[in-house]
């Protein structure tokens, strides 16, 4: 019988045993090369305004939305003779209730009509307007714009425009409304220790260029007026939602977008009719016929609505942790990556030199090993 000697065969898949190289680029490296790459991140972040959101958009402005012309929206009167114009008698809502429910029964009518083919019920319930007047420089009180779709329901405001002094009053009334206004980045007001704000948001406006972009930093709310030409116009309202500007985050601004300047006076103008509920004065009184037919020369009439969209402009600040955490995350295999293999080429290339660097950790447990099976054979060929 022969017998075969036993033999052991270590697996070439073998784990490599640990060495005080890979200890120290893990140690040390590896904390540097991640602070660097948030170093960088975050000045990338801040500096590129990329926690800035802006959004634009433009939404319908429904049918009964209304505004009233009071506080930081207002209607001024500037022309020599004053100013009659059209108000709802009902001002505790704006629009009132009336107009709206008028609004409702339209709309079930225009339903019937495209059901049934039968127009149906077109006797609308509708608020009673009065005419009121309004001396040179005075504001226009109880105005409610809204919007609709019957044009002898918007605000309608009639002026003389005599030529006998010279330029006629073609802009017979003044709007005041807000402006949002951006600073400049370099126009930055010093301020003493005790008033600065040493906050976390305060530090990034001074160290990073958030000023004029982050949440709406550098952006102010201004009064702000434009002079109303005869017509018809159409308010285009522009509502504004910063986060960080001062001395509010909300603000809305009226522009007046023209669709005519005919500047004739409308038959339907309760302001010319002799029952009006107005304190005129003796120029017009319940005389219509100082602004009608061969007289309308003298006289200039501006209708006001508000446009059929609205524009919501927002402006905030998106927290940078998620995004960083993210980035981080994503960076930390490939350094891993990268220092494994710089590792393994120090060993391959100074593994001779640094005997002490690149030596096995005797600590580190042994590599694992395969033993393969010891057997005899007997003579007879069997085991």
């Amino acid at each position: 019988m022969v017998k075969l000697q036993d033999f052991s065969v270590v697996s070439g898949n073998a784990l490599k045993p640990k060495n005080k190289c890979g200890g120290i680029l893990t140690l040390t490296v590896l904390p540097a090369l991640i602070l660097i790459y948030a170093l960088a991140w975050l000045s990338s972040w801040y500096n590129g305004n990329l926690g800035a959101v802006h959004e634009t958009d433009i939404q319908q402005l429904q049918y009964g939305a209304g505004y009233r012309m009071s506080g930081s929206q207002e209607l001024y009167c500037m022309a020599a003779s004053g100013c009659w114009y059209t108000r709802y008698q009902d001002q505790s809502k704006c629009p009132p209730d009336k107009a709206v429910k008028s609004l409702i029964q339209r709309a079930d009518s225009l339903t019937t009509l495209f059901t049934t083919g039968n127009i149906g019920q077109r006797n609308f319930e509708l608020a009673t307007k009065e005419c009121a007047y309004a001396t040179r420089g005075e504001k226009l009180e109880g105005v409610c714009v809204h919007s609709t779709p019957d044009p002898i329901d918007k605000v309608a405001i009639v002026w003389r425009v005599s030529k006998a002094g010279g330029a006629p009053d073609n802009f017979g009334v003044a709007l005041k409304t807000e402006a949002v206004r951006q600073g400049s980045r370099t126009n930055v007001r010093k301020e003493d220790e005790t008033e600065r704000d040493i906050s976390v948001d305060g530090l990034a406006s001074e160290w990073f260029n958030w000023r004029t972009e982050g949440g709406g930093h550098g952006y102010r709310v201004s009064t702000t007026g434009t002079e109303i030409h005869y017509g018809e116009v159409e308010l285009q309202v522009i509502r504004y939602s910063y986060e960080f500007m001062q001395p509010k985050p909300d603000a809305m601004q009226f522009i007046p977008r023209y669709s005519h300047t005919d500047k004739t006076p409308s038959d339907t103008n309760v302001c010319f009719q002799p029952n009006s509920n107005a304190s005129n004065p003796p120029m017009f009184g319940n005389v219509p016929g100082k602004c009608q037919g061969a007289a309308t020369t003298e006289c200039a009439q501006l209708k006001l609505g508000p446009a059929a969209t609205i524009i919501l402009d927002t402006r905030s600040v998106v927290s940078p942790v998620s995004s960083f955490l993210g980035a981080v995350g994503g960076i930390i295999g490939l350094v891993l990556m990268a220092l494994t293999m710089t590792n393994a080429c120090l060993i391959t290339v100074f593994g001779s030199k640094c005997s002490t660097l690149c030596a096995p950790d005797p600590n580190a447990p042994a590599p694992m090993s395969v033993r393969e099976p010891t057997f005899s054979v007997g003579s007879t060929g069997q085991l």
